[in-house]
Formats: structure tokens, C-alpha cells, sequence
């Protein structure tokens, strides 16, 4: 989750009239202790828009917090401390769930504010810490690595239990061309035609049900994987199933909305 503050950039004309300066839109971000800064701005956590008097004195410094959630919903709530209104729609509210086709505008003088455009321009220009991403991949890879070995180990049983079978069944036929068919040489061979009998029963078993269970397990481990493993942008949010994790990181960047994204250690300065 994302909060972002917003309002009229603090100029020298608020505290000296004398000095006029004209303002831009301010944008301050607050991660909640999230992983994240933005992009070459390490120690910021501003940023503006507009150019210098595009805003009106009307709109406070501290105008309106938008909170854009994981799911792409984004809140609106006035929290303007001089009164300051905000309008939705040409109507005045203190808090709102936005959708796209919504009109805000700030402040007296009716300020249009284009949420989704400001939203979607702080989103791409913070840097996203790839940490649970990569955690979600190489967890997914592991649970495939340990199908994979499972699958090597029944199939050396299945080999070994048809090397039983055959080795059996040649001491029988050796048994039996040498005319040792006393009650030991009988006792012998029934116990290895049980065995193998056993042997290749419980191999035939066995791979009828993961013939049965094994693509499904796949296929819902893949769908889990899937819907896990997505860009960090939460204005993105799209599956990056098709790219491994080691070419997100070498490319640095999500391969649909262009963000920025990196592994941050201790080093890297965060918000």
C-alpha cells in the first residue's frame, strides 16, 4: 500500500507575502515502511508537478491523502486543516472511493487534480524492492526440483523392482534346468514370483495415481506460482510468470509497466 500527500508546494510566500513564489503541485510519498524510494532521490520522499503557479493559493499545503491499495483501488480523503474543500464529480466530499471516470478538483478555485496521472507517475518512479518476488520464485523452482527427484526415485524403484523380477525368475529357470525342484528350490521360487508379483503391483498402482494426481498438483502449483509471482507496482499488478527472476533482475525493470526494480540490502536507502 501506497499513501500519498497532496497539496500546494510550500514557497517562501507563505511565510512572507513580500516574496512571491509562485507553486506547484507537491507529492508527498509515504510507503508505510515499505521497501521502497524513489528513483534518484534516495533521501526524498517528494515530488512535484506542474509548472510554478499552476496551483492556486485556495488548495492547502496539505490538501487531500490518496491511498492506492495492492488491488489498484485507490481512496481519496480531505484532510485539509484550513477547510479547504474537495470535489468529486462537482460535489464537495471529505472522502471517496475512486473510479477512473471521477473529476476531483481542489480547493475553492476548483484545481483539477488528474488522480490516475499523478498515481500512476509517482508508482513508475519508485524503485521496488524484488525481495518477496524472489522468494516466490525460488520457492516455486525448489517444489519443482523436489517433483523432479521424487520422480527420479520412483522411477529407480520401478527399474530395480523389474531387475528383481527378471533376476527371479532367471534363478528359477536356472534352478529348474539344473532339476533342483526340491521343496527349498519350490519355496524359493514362490517366494521371489510373490515378491516380484508384489513388486510390480505396487509400481503399477503407484503410477496410475500420479498418472491421475501429478499434472493436476502442476498445474495448480503453476496457477498458485502465477498469481503470486507480479510485478510489485500495484498500478501494474501483472503476472511475471513468463520471465524468470534472474532476467527481471539483470534487466532491471517490470516488462510491462517499465518500473524500476532491484534486490535492496542493508546499503540501499529506503523510505
Amino acid at each position: 500500500m501506497i499513501t500519498l500527500v497532496i497539496g500546494r508546494e510550500k514557497t517562501p510566500s507563505d511565510w512572507d507575502t513580500s516574496k512571491p513564489f509562485p507553486s506547484r503541485l507537491s507529492v508527498k510519498v509515504s510507503l508505510n515502511g515499505g521497501p521502497y524510494r524513489l528513483l534518484d532521490k534516495p533521501n526524498a520522499d517528494q515530488m512535484y508537478f506542474g509548472k510554478p503557479g499552476s496551483v492556486p493559493p485556495t488548495v492547502s499545503r496539505e490538501q487531500c491523502r490518496i491511498t492506492v491499495e495492492d488491488t489498484k483501488e485507490i481512496f481519496l480523503e480531505n484532510i485539509s486543516k484550513s477547510g479547504s474543500p474537495i470535489f468529486i464529480n462537482g460535489v464537495p466530499a471529505m472522502s471517496h472511493m475512486l473510479r477512473s471516470t471521477d473529476e476531483v478538483a481542489l480547493g475553492k478555485d476548483h484545481f483539477r487534480l488528474d488522480v490516475y496521472g499523478v498515481v500512476k507517475e509517482v508508482c513508475k518512479s519508485l524503485v521496488y524492492d524484488t525481495s518477496q518476488i524472489k522468494k516466490i520464485y525460488e520457492d516455486y523452482e525448489n517444489e519443482n526440483l523436489r517433483t523432479q527427484i521424487r520422480n527420479g526415485r520412483f522411477n529407480a524403484m520401478q527399474r530395480l523392482s523389474m531387475v528383481f523380477t527378471i533376476g527371479s525368475g532367471a534363478l528359477v529357470a536356472v534352478f529348474s534346468m539344473m532339476g533342483k525342484e526340491g521343496p527349498n528350490i519350490v519355496l524359493f521360487r514362490n517366494i521371489c514370483m510373490i515378491l516380484a508379483g508384489v513388486f510390480l503391483l505396487a509400481t503399477a498402482i503407484i503410477s496410475i495415481v500420479k498418472a491421475g494426481s501429478d499434472p493436476l498438483k502442476q498445474k495448480e502449483r503453476k496457477a498458485r506460482f502465477e498469481e503470486s509471482y507480479r510485478c510489485p507496482n500495484p498500478m501494474c499488478n501483472k503476472s511475471l510468470g513468463a520471465k524468470s527472476y534472474k532476467s527481471l533482475i539483470m534487466d532491471g525493470e517490470c516488462p510491462f509497466c517499465k518500473c524500476h526494480l532491484e534486490e535492496v540490502d542493508g546499503s540501499t536507502p529506503v523510505l
